[in-house]
């Protein structure tokens, strides 16, 4: 009976962990294909294809891209990051075409020792999302990703201007949103071996997160 019970309770857990994780996947697809964003898409298509034929064809190029990487990372537990870097910046090349200003993320600190650690897809990603929720981009913009850590904690903090108070209701929630999207991410992968803050300094918007690689990594 023990043991039959024991088997239970590990097959509820399992499936508990299985509605999480599709429930997390099925949030951050609606988050990215949200009907407004396509459509906002591709009415700028059409008018490129009119007008600027080449810049229609790299936009549609970007924003494929984009897509391919966030249905295929969607279901995963954890990508490197590398990977969501390049996520990241295909999102910003994307956002360059759609706002014709110059969006780039420079990475500094130990990038390269860190590059295949493992994290929870698009936690970076929805941190630079947020960014245009909050802000008016309309110059050229630097999103700051600063890499540091050892083989017991690895902090990753991205630094991104911050414009204007963020005291929209609207936006607020569109904040909200994302940032619960991180942190059960994180939780899924890390468990309680991480922590995320994510505040305003001056006139930047910061959010850092730390955590403990597991040892498979």
């Amino acid at each position: 009976m023990l043991i039959g019970a024991t088997l239970i309770t590990q097959i509820n857990q399992q499936r508990q962990q299985a509605l999480t994780s599709a429930r997390l996947e099925l949030d951050l697809l609606k988050r990215n294909l949200q009907p407004h964003f396509l459509m906002n898409s591709l009415m700028l298509i059409i008018e490129w294809i009119e007008h600027q034929p080449n810049a229609a064809v790299k936009f549609v190029e970007s924003l494929a891209c984009e897509l391919r990487q966030l249905i295929n990372y969607s279901s995963k537990t954890s990508i490197s990051l590398a990977e969501e870097t390049s996520l990241c910046s295909h999102h910003l090349s994307v956002m360059s075409y759609r706002y014709d200003c110059r969006f780039e993320l420079m990475i500094e600190g130990d990038y390269e020792q860190f590059q295949q650690v493992k994290i929870p897809p698009a936690v970076i990603h929805t941190q630079i999302e947020n960014a245009f929720a909050h802000n008016k981009m309309n110059q050229d913009t630097q999103f700051i990703l600063i890499v540091s850590g050892t083989e017991q904690q690895v902090t990753l903090e991205l630094q991104s201007n911050c414009t204007r108070a963020r005291v929209d209701k609207k936006k607020t929630e569109h904040t909200g949103t994302g940032e619960n999207y991180i942190k059960a991410r994180l939780s899924e992968l890390f468990g309680d071996r991480f922590e995320y803050h994510s505040f305003q300094q001056g006139q930047l918007w910061i959010t850092r997160i730390s955590f403990k690689p597991s040892k498979a990594q």
